[in-house]
């Protein structure tokens, strides 16, 4: 199998650098591990693959160990072997395609490249593994979301009542807004505009795209009184931006402890996206605002459940009568 050395190269002014194995006889798991929060010395393509630091890095993990525990080099053949491994492993579709694409996104970003062609090579060898019949993507089977997993009106406003202040915004925020909480994360400043009554964002989701959301300007002042960003609309004292891991714990736990129940930060775009249904909006519009790639994710999703509400609130209709005689 050719690896990726021979695939691609790392540019790096006008010189390349190629894609070392992983020298798994010199070191540990741990010691890897350990050089996700301290970056290994040299500008090499490996040691960018293990230091940078994104949204995926906790869903790399279980691939650096792949490899070590099988001694295996970094290259095509090993990430082949990965995917198989994976795609046999008894966990979600969903959580099987985040580690493909944590490994995926993260070859695209260490071996990026200013030449074109080669650009394009290193795409459609990763696409390829997508349709490859041995390491093909499973199959994501969607399914309705239930009443469990959104939060009616009364239980968010307990919800927001009973926690701090910062975790109520980050609630305000993503209930009113059904944003994605990295989206809600990477809001920045810089890219807002003024409405009047509300503040118009532009917010970037999965894939790149880019969609805008509208918050009242009432809860953006109370945004920015509290978190005093300079760059991100929730920042930290540290001038970074807040990190999603850090939201969704503060969420989980808040649900826990007021509402008795398991909840997350994805359920209130769960539950923006299925009230604003049942109100009357269109399923294109909120679909757009959602930012899903059709609208047939959002009848998947919302529209069943909708059915079913509809269905519970019907007004029964009276036995018939028998017939006089």
């Amino acid at each position: 199998m050719q690896s990726l050395l021979r695939c691609c190269q790392l540019r790096s002014g006008t010189s390349t650098a190629p894609l070392q194995a992983v020298p798994w006889g010199m070191g540990s798991y741990g010691k890897l591990m350990s050089s996700l929060s301290e970056p290994p010395t040299g500008e090499t393509p490996l040691a960018r693959f293990v230091s940078i630091k994104d949204r995926y890095s906790s869903h790399l993990k279980p691939f650096f160990r792949f490899l070590e525990e099988n001694q295996l080099e970094l290259n095509l053949a090993s990430v082949k072997a990965y995917f198989v491994y994976v795609n046999a492993l008894p966990l979600a579709a969903g959580t099987k395609l985040v580690r493909r694409q944590a490994v995926k996104a993260r070859l695209r970003s260490v071996l990026s490249s200013a030449d074109f062609n080669q650009q394009a090579r290193l795409d459609a060898m990763l696409r390829g593994l997508d349709h490859d019949s041995q390491t093909r993507a499973p199959a994501v089977v969607r399914t309705g979301v239930s009443e469990d997993r959104i939060l009616g009106r009364n239980e968010f406003d307990r919800l927001v009542a009973c926690t701090s202040r910062r975790t109520s915004l980050f609630l305000w925020f993503l209930y009113n807004t059904g944003c994605r909480v990295a989206e809600m994360c990477g809001a920045r400043l810089d890219r807002l505009e003024d409405m009047g009554d509300t503040i118009r964002l532009r917010v970037t989701g999965k894939g790149n795209k880019e969609r805008k959301v509208d918050i009242q300007k009432s809860l953006f002042d109370a945004i920015r009184a509290t978190f005093g960003g300079g760059t991100y609309l929730f920042q930290t004292q540290g001038g970074k931006p807040c990190r999603p891991a850090y939201v969704s714990f503060e969420i989980i736990k808040a649900g826990r402890r007021i509402l008795g129940r398991r909840i997350s930060a994805h359920t209130m775009r769960h539950s923006f996206a299925t009230l604003a249904i049942r109100e009357g909006a269109s399923i294109k519009a909120v679909s757009e605002y959602l930012g899903h790639s059709s609208t047939a994710i959002t009848m998947d999703m919302y529209v069943h459940e909708s059915l079913q509400k509809a269905q519970r609130v019907m007004r029964p209709f009276p036995p018939e009568s028998p017939p006089n005689k």
